[in-house]
């Protein structure tokens, strides 16, 4: 008999052992160590599966079963190296809905062929073992009622009993360890990991594939239905500070002259403070070797490449050099509009929980607050609203008006119609037809809010060869041989170009009369729109004496010879950038048009923000233009972005004010705009604060929380609020450690709170907002 029962179990055994090799695989493969801190608890849960499957009296059903499980858990091997390897996040089941968005980003350069060969190998020698096991146990022919005998149903029920009641009394353990879930002290716990698995990582490393999987699912369906949770809830944010005046160097400064100020947001897509810059990269150190040098980047905006944002910043603009950001474009954005993310969610998602509430869910965003303050409020993409839903999304976010190239009738459906990365819409065409809604006519009557997203330079960055890209095409002579030894010509609907002629039939060459070649240019007659397509084209002579832009001069000198890539990818991606360039000069000349009644300009009434929204990362470029290693995903160097604010009422009021040095992220954005346009706010609904707030030493209150997984300041990171480092591998002084770890456990139990918040649809009831 104990033969009989050995071979029934020998396919529970393959799955079981073959888990456990797959779970030493994942964590050897993302480097979290050997195995999870709370492996018998792991260890139960796979036991607790495999007895589920083991109930079914067939050994060839088991074996497939068992089969398709370690299949699954082997593909999410290779899902969680991708993501770890390319943002240094995890898989979450609100990943599941951006299938779509995921498949279209997709590229080569997110293929890991070494790896998907090893655990092919790995799965396989799994499989065999399974099957050979299989038929050693098909040889002890017992008939199936026997599978149920006593003897077999005991030691069943018994290993079952066990591992559900280990399970079980860990999650107990944990919840009961912790008295008190408002006390910040719960966000540095073990159960806080189990309980919301918002630091993935950890959550990962302590309770491994299937405790992680296994808490994403009990979170996920958990109701927190708890009068007291909803309370304690409510308390939270009833009892958040009300910011004002008292609390800020420039509270409602841009309403000073009593005209309420229009608000411009451009979230640059993947933008890098290089690509502003005269393409001096790198400098050279003490010991002559070529470095990333961020503040000479940043010193050294080109007015060659990007005269627009170069004299926006001449004139009005703050330059926030320690921006850091590390999320997905639909967090950034997200965070831009909102000051936090729904945590493990996606916006549709809580969106379709409860349709009786829709209009209020997010009542605390920028653009619904902007709303009650009589605000026209747009919203304009580059590519599609269908991406990340936020046609579906962000009427409820708070913006009245929705323009994305699909509803641009106008675009060439055989160009434009669909989602891939090589075929972008040019971002001034887009700009030009959607104007209005950006800079509205109606200025004098109702202020405006409007958020403008570009993608041109989303990448990938190694399609240069490919001519599909319009701003590539447009852009990229100009970007090598300069402004200087280019002429503007038309661009054809067969990729060809000619001379643009007055109404006279004269050909116009010079490029420093683009106004009016555009004003004089007459339509061909078989074109029916407005529509003026045009490509900067190298005059013959540049390119026989190859005198090149200052840009690509100083590109080549920074990458000779280590990685030519750089430098082809360099273009393509600064063509993109150009174009991003052109878009904001249009909507810079849109505003300058209008004027008030008292003579002024509407642009010099507008607050207008850039900021990006990650670093360029597709093929570790950005990795490779700083001289990061590949496997390098942290570094503060690697994901300090780009914002500047112009402000023409606060440089009145501080013309020194050019440079802000405090660590900041986009959960700023909101509190700040709040702060400069005179409206108060609850502090507890925004994760972040107000860069103008009074501070003594601000470096030491400004932390980054990251949906793709860890907490940041100016000095250091973490994953668990447990083990902290330093980016410059110095012991850091222990006030900064103990401010920074204060100021992520308050940034985490907003977001906990912000969680249960949007969870129970609790905003109508809060009463101090």
């Amino acid at each position: 008999m104990i033969k009989s029962v050995f071979n029934k179990l020998l396919i529970l055994v393959y799955f079981v052992v073959g888990a456990l090799i797959l779970e030493f695989v994942t964590f050897h493969v993302l480097n979290f160590g050997v195995a999870p801190s709370y492996f018998v608890a792991d260890l139960a849960i796979i036991f607790i599966i495999a007895l589920l499957v083991y109930a079914i009296p067939n050994f060839v059903a088991q074996y497939v079963i068992y089969t398709i499980i370690l299949l699954v858990q082997t593909v999410f091997i290779y899902v969680n190296y991708s993501l770890y390897n390319i943002f240094g996040d995890l898989f979450s089941f609100d990943m599941i809905s951006l299938i779509g968005e995921a498949g279209a980003a997709m590229t080569s350069s997110f293929i890991y062929i070494s790896v998907i060969l090893q655990l092919i190998a790995v799965f396989l020698s799994i499989a065999i073992l399974g099957a050979i096991l299989l038929h050693v146990a098909r040889k002890d022919k017992i008939k199936i009622k026997q599978h149920y005998s006593i003897f077999n149903v005991i030691i069943l029920l018994g290993i079952q009993c066990f591992a559900f009641g280990y399970y079980v009394h860990m999650r107990n353990y944990l919840n009961h360890s912790v008295e008190d879930v408002s006390n910040v002290d719960y966000v540095s716990s073990d159960t806080f990991l189990m309980n919301t698995s918002f630091l993935k990582s950890s959550s990962y490393i302590k309770f491994g594939t299937y405790g992680y999987f296994l808490d994403l699912i009990i979170n996920s369906i958990y109701d927190y239905n708890s009068q007291a949770l909803k309370n304690s809830t409510l308390k939270f944010f009833d009892e958040g500070h009300i910011y004002d005046e008292n609390d800020s160097n420039y509270f409602g400064v841009e309403n000073l002259d009593d005209k309420p100020n229009n608000v411009i947001v451009v979230m640059m897509e993947s933008l890098e403070w290089y690509g502003f810059s005269d393409g001096n990269y790198l400098v050279e150190d003490e010991n002559g070797n070529l470095v990333y040098d961020k503040q000479n980047v940043i010193d050294n905006i080109s007015s060659e490449m990007v005269p627009n944002i170069y004299s926006m910043v001449s004139e009005n603009a703050i330059l926030l050099e320690n921006f850091y950001s590390k999320s997905k474009t639909n967090f950034s954005e997200g965070i831009g509009v909102l000051g936090n993310y729904p945590a493990q969610q996606n916006l549709l998602g809580l969106i379709q929980k409860d349709k009786n509430k829709l209009q209020n869910i997010f009542g605390y965003s920028l653009p619904n607050i902007l709303q009650k303050e009589g605000y026209t409020t747009s919203y304009i993409h580059s590519n599609e609203l269908g991406f990340y839903d936020r046609n579906k999304t962000h009427n409820y976010i708070g913006f009245k008006n929705l323009v994305g190239k699909d509803t641009i009738k106008y675009l060439d459906k055989n160009v434009y119609d669909d989602f891939k990365f090589d075929n972008w819409a040019p971002e001034e065409e887009i700009v030009n037809y959607a104007i209005d809604y950006i800079v509205p006519s109606n200025y004098e009557q109702n202020p405006f809010f409007s958020f403008y997203l570009n993608v041109s330079t989303h990448g990938p960055y190694d399609e240069a060869h490919n001519l599909k890209d319009e701003d590539y095409l447009r852009y990229k002579d100009y970007v090598i041989y300069g402004q200087q030894n280019c002429e503007i010509k038309e661009l054809l609907p067969n990729g060809q170009t000619q001379y643009f002629k007055n109404k006279e039939g004269e050909e116009l060459k010079n490029i420093n009369d683009i106004n009016q070649i555009l004003s004089e240019y007459e339509p061909r007659e078989n074109q029916t729109d407005n529509n003026i397509k045009y490509v900067y084209s190298a005059r013959d002579a540049a390119v026989e004496d190859k005198d090149y832009s200052n840009w690509y001069k100083n590109v080549q000198k920074c990458y000779p010879n280590a990685d030519n890539n750089v430098l082809k990818e360099s273009v393509f991606y600064e063509c993109g950038v150009v174009g991003l360039d052109k878009a904001i000069g249009r909507i810079i000349e849109q505003l300058k048009s209008y004027e008030y009644d008292d003579g002024t300009s509407v642009y010099d009434n507008t607050t207008i923000l850039l900021y990006s929204d990650h670093n360029a990362y597709y093929g570790k470029y950005s990795n490779r233009v700083k001289g990061l290693p590949d496997d390098d995903i942290q570094s503060i160097m690697l994901n300090t972005v780009p914002c500047i604010i112009s402000s023409p009422q606060l440089k009145k009021v501080n013309s020194t004010y050019t440079r802000e040095e405090r660590f900041c992220s986009a959960y700023d954005i909101v509190p700040t705009l709040f702060d400069l346009l005179g409206i108060k706010f609850n502090e507890n609904l925004y994760v972040g604060h107000s860069i103008f707030r009074k501070a003594n030493d601000s470096d030491n209150i400004s932390i980054y929380y990251s949906n793709t997984n860890g907490i940041f300041s100016k000095y250091l990171y973490t994953y668990d609020l447990s083990n902290f480092y330093a980016y410059d591998d110095k012991l850091v002084a222990d006030e900064k450690l103990e401010n920074f770890k204060a100021e992520a456990k308050v940034a985490l139990t907003k977001i906990n709170y912000l969680h249960i918040l949007h969870n129970r649809q609790l905003y109508n009831q809060l009463t101090n907002i």
